[in-house]
């Protein structure tokens, strides 16, 4: 099991696995900040048990963080003035890739793909807009939620590397 903890002026965040069993737990990541730390609950355990994911904001941005199980750090995988909004909405161990929304400065949103080396980063969702909430992420489809200021949402389900296949998108008539 995994938790959070954190001081009572949110300045130290720790993550912590613990044996449901015995009650024993240990530290694996700190990270300090004399102003604040964002609590969320971005972070994900590769299925090798060879390390994790998580978001920080230690950079300025919220970016994706590789670490090892120990709690070293391995790479930072997304950089850049835009933040990561959810970890993983989906992870192919196979392939070593992470699917993630990426929020930019002017407040779109849209779902990427990137390697766990930080490298191959991929748009799955060009349009302009907002991707209100990805969901039904698997190895063959997606479905995607996206609307824009002048448009209602819209709903399509899409192969991984973004071609929408079908739009479900309802459309009412006065």
């Amino acid at each position: 099991m995994a938790f959070y903890r954190m001081n009572r002026h949110q300045s130290k965040l720790e993550l912590l696995l613990a044996d449901a069993n015995s009650g024993k737990s240990h530290v694996i990541y700190t990270e300090e900040n004399k102003d604040y730390i964002e609590i969320n609950d971005h972070w994900y355990f590769l299925q090798d048990k060879s390390g994790f994911l998580l978001t920080s904001e230690k950079d300025g941005f919220r970016h994706i963080y590789l670490y090892t199980m120990d709690g070293k750090l391995i790479r930072q995988v997304t950089s850049g003035k835009w933040e990561v909004t959810e970890l993983p909405v989906s992870m192919n161990q196979i392939t070593d890739y992470i699917t993630f929304l990426q929020r930019s400065l002017r407040l779109k949103r849209n779902l990427y793909r990137i390697g766990l080396d930080g490298k191959n980063k991929i748009c799955l969702t060009p349009k302009k807009g907002y991707n209100i909430r990805i969901s039904a992420v698997t190895a063959n489809i997606f479905v995607n939620r996206w609307s824009d200021i002048n448009t209602p949402s819209v709903s399509t389900v899409n192969k991984p590397d973004g071609t929408e296949i079908r739009d479900y998108t309802r459309q009412c008539k006065a």
